[in-house]
């Protein structure tokens, strides 16, 4: 069958969000920037005034010490400055004359230093810590500016040299837009690794809200920032291939259950994902009738009390819902805005019988890297001039009720029996992207298997 497709090109909605990102680094950068830089050039030694008091009491408070003079006035001495001071030198302050010098671009009773008889701390050396301090903010600004906008180019250049389009696969398209759901393993790590990112928020609103952008403490709290956000990084790596091994394990025990099949409360009916047709399992072939959708939908909700009118009350109206929603398609949601309809115009006419032998199936294999270590397909092989109206060949999600009808009927799969007993060594073997987030797709036989999709891994098409 044909099972190739012109989609949107993902790379292209990539690049999209990533200029987003680095616009709100740039735009960040450039507001913060030029006050940074007016504030380091504005420093003058020559701007230290003098003042002349006696220290009526000094008081440490919100990262400064406070120094209160006999005339009733106070003076703050900047907070870069105050971490370089000793506390029991300046306890003995009180009732000295001293000499402060007040740095006229800050605060209006900012102080850089003070001279006494007793301890002091000369203008020049509080000017050094003051403009020293002002040069590294400077640095880590001018940095994050650049970094922003060699990412913005790059980006802006990447999503205008991409095609819009590319090739796309029906059982890649099949997997990649279905998103399964948080394994147990990975929800477990996961609580663990929010304590940095929460610590992170934490640090993040007093750094924003209480500091001011020339102080220790807001150089303090930035790099708790960035040291929480880092953590959290460098622990998600770490812990990624635990996080795989531990899946493997459960998902191993999971399809254990396959070969311990007990009853007959299966049901017959499959949905092929390739063609989004309902098919029923018959020992001779697979059976197409269009009320095996209204079938498949009641199996999910009756309850066995209704009568057989009843029944067939709700089998009419489940029908009449899918012939309306087959002629009026729903619009697209925001939500689902990127999925795509491979499925279109696949249809069959009622009560076709596809025989096995024609089916030619086999088995195809997505392996994953979260959650879900593989997803395994029972595939047609057909040819196009065989069922013309059919647009993609047949893709069975393997559960317990096909792998029960498989096995009662005897129906030949190739290399189905050789993946299920070697599982957990093909997991471990083709689960490898952990750190690139890449799938890998295999075809089984009997006696080997075949990596799909080498050759052109999403070709772009004009």
């Amino acid at each position: 069958m044909r099972n190739i497709l012109e989609i949107p090109n993902i790379k292209r909605q990539n690049y999209k969000k990533l200029i987003f990102i680095a616009t709100l680094f740039f735009i960040l950068s450039i507001i913060l920037f030029p006050i940074i830089l007016i504030s380091f050039l504005s420093l003058n030694i020559e701007d230290v005034v003098e003042i002349n008091g006696k220290i009526k009491d000094i008081e440490y408070k919100n990262e400064e010490y406070v120094f209160y003079l006999d005339d009733d006035s106070e003076y703050h001495l900047v907070s870069v400055v105050s971490g370089h001071l000793d506390k029991e030198e300046l306890e003995k302050l009180n009732g000295q004359n001293v000499i402060l010098y007040n740095l006229e671009i800050g605060r209006e009773n900012d102080i850089i230093g003070f001279t006494t008889d007793v301890y002091s701390l000369d203008k020049e050396t509080g000017f050094n810590y003051v403009k020293d301090n002002s040069l590294t903010g400077t640095m880590v600004l001018s940095i994050m500016l650049s970094l922003s906008v060699i990412m913005l180019i790059f980006s802006i250049y990447k999503l205008c040299t991409t095609k819009k389009t590319a090739r796309g696969d029906v059982f890649k398209l099949i997997n990649e837009q279905t998103i399964p759901p948080i394994s147990p393993a990975r929800k477990n790590i996961l609580k663990f690794l929010l304590i940095p990112i929460i610590l992170a928020l934490i640090f993040l609103i007093p750094m924003c809200v209480y500091s001011e952008i020339n102080t220790t403490l807001f150089y303090i709290f930035l790099a708790l920032f960035l040291v929480s956000i880092s953590a959290s990084f460098i622990l998600t790596l770490i812990l990624l291939p635990y996080i795989q091994k531990r899946e493997i394990k459960e998902f191993d025990l999971l399809y254990q259950s396959l070969f311990e099949l007990k009853g007959d409360n299966f049901s017959p009916l499959v949905m092929d994902q390739g063609n989004f047709l309902v098919f029923k399992l018959t020992e001779k072939g697979l059976e197409y009738r269009e009320e095996y959708e209204a079938d498949l939908i009641m199996n999910s909700f009756v309850t066995g009390q209704e009568s057989e009118e009843e029944l067939q009350e709700i089998k009419n109206s489940i029908m009449l819902d899918i012939r309306q929603s087959k002629n009026n398609p729903p619009p697209k949601r925001k939500k689902n805005k990127n999925f795509i309809n491979y499925f279109e115009n696949s249809e069959l006419i009622d009560n076709t019988l596809i025989q096995y032998d024609e089916l030619n199936l086999t088995t195809k294999v997505c392996f994953k890297v979260a959650n879900q270590p593989f997803a395994l397909f029972i595939s047609s092989n057909l040819q196009e001039m065989q069922y013309p109206t059919l647009r993609n060949d047949i893709f069975i999600e393997l559960t317990e009720d096909i792998y029960y009808y498989i096995k009662k009927y005897n129906i030949k799969v190739n290399g189905l029996d050789r993946f299920l007993q070697n599982r957990k060594d093909f997991m471990t073997k083709y689960c490898q992207g952990v750190y690139k987030g890449k799938f890998s797709y295999i075809e089984f036989t009997d006696d080997d298997e075949k990596i799909l999709f080498n050759s052109f891994k999403q070709k772009t098409v004009d």
